[in-house]
């Protein structure tokens, strides 16, 4: 650890202070509206703004744009208490705001590095407004070396900023952020990670405050290994067909371990999801801007071995059902180009019969980790 690093201090959710701040959150899209509407919950002072003025005049209504369990009676009971409202432009929010949420899209560049430019945008309309002693929190997923390059957008001294990676899950979004596994937060300033970390008072969980680029690391690496787990199931599934083995039963006996633990430990049709691709992409381009040789394999040749071949054996294949092969590849080339465009159209028939089947055995379902 270099002079001047923050420790890494991990510690239980209390202790922290309560005081009810006041909370601007830079968009209002899945994971915007989540925090806004739980930080709200929390007790703090929350406006929510975006730029899409049609959903910001929903949402002041109470409409959701997005579907996600418990959240519209949190935004509701947050407009009915005046905690919570939502406003279309970030400046004046922020002008009144003690801390500012940057929750913001960073899709993936076409080399894989992630593009920062919603960031940029976002942190340059709201920096001349920002009140003295006020910290900007990145929450949107960013690689390492992201809060200092907003800082230096920032271009004030007297502003800070911290990495608060978040770790939702799709379908239980709420309960995640109210439930956490963890609380992730990152600055070079141990005080204002600590200032960060108090908006959770009030929640149970280990608490880990460290410096910003090892916060921002933590959920490249946490959604790569379950991208890697969920990989590496499909590929010991081909083996046990190839060796008479039985997969379940060989998974079952691997998760007992502690070491291994049984979440993400099974085959399926792979992951995608709006998460995983993105955040392993992500990961490899980081390592080999700053030189170092990642050794996970997320080209074209491993999608195709541990996407299409892994974890379909000859007995799924042999089920099927009245329903037409065209209506079938047509669902799954509609998920493959929503999450894989560059797959989707190269797909054979046969592959994706493979995917229908897989799809039929997990009960309709897509095995998507997007954390």
């Amino acid at each position: 650890m270099a002079d001047g690093d923050v420790p890494a201090m991990p510690a239980r959710g209390t202790g922290r202070s309560a005081a009810p701040a006041a909370v601007a959150v830079v968009g209002a899209g899945y994971v915007g509206l989540t925090t806004a509407a739980c930080l709200a919950r929390l007790g703090h002072r929350v406006v929510c703004t975006d730029v899409d003025e049609h959903r910001i005049t929903g949402l002041q209504s109470g409409e959701m744009p997005i579907h996600e369990p418990g959240l519209a009676e949190l935004v509701r009971t947050g407009l009915d208490t005046v905690r919570l409202s939502f406003a279309c432009g970030s400046a004046d929010a922020a002008a009144r705001a003690d801390f500012v949420f940057l929750c913001v899209p960073t899709p993936s560049r076409p080399d894989g590095a992630t593009d920062l430019g919603y960031l940029e945008a976002a942190v340059s309309e709201i920096g001349p407004s920002l009140r003295p002693g006020a910290v900007v929190v990145n929450k949107s997923t960013a690689p390492a070396g992201t809060v200092q390059m907003l800082a230096r957008v920032l271009g004030r001294a007297d502003v800070s900023v911290a990495s608060n990676p978040e770790f939702l899950r799709q379908g239980s979004a709420v309960h995640d952020f109210l439930n956490p596994d963890r609380l992730v937060v990152g600055a070079a300033d141990m005080a204002v990670a600590e200032r960060v970390a108090g908006l959770y008072a009030g929640i149970d969980a280990p608490v880990l405050v460290t410096d910003p680029a090892s916060a921002e690391t933590v959920k490249y690496a946490a959604n790569a290994f379950l991208a890697m787990k969920l990989s590496f199931s499909n590929s010991v599934a081909a083996l046990c067909e190839a060796v008479g083995a039985d997969i379940d039963d060989v998974l079952e006996g691997m998760g007992y371990d502690g070491r291994i633990g049984r979440d993400y430990l099974r085959p399926g049709p792979g992951w995608g999801g709006s998460c995983l691709p993105k955040d392993t992409r992500s990961l490899v381009a980081v390592a080999s801007a700053a030189g170092y040789d990642f050794a996970l394999e997320v080209g074209e040749p491993q999608l195709d071995a541990l996407w299409v071949r892994g974890g379909f054996p000859d007995s799924f294949l042999a089920a099927d059902d009245d329903r037409s092969l065209t209506w079938r590849e047509n669902f799954i080339r509609t998920y493959l180009e929503r999450d894989v465009p560059q797959f989707g159209p190269r797909i054979p028939a046969e592959t994706l019969r493979r995917f229908w089947v897989m799809l039929a055995h997990t009960h309709g379902g897509i095995l998507n980790a997007a954390a």
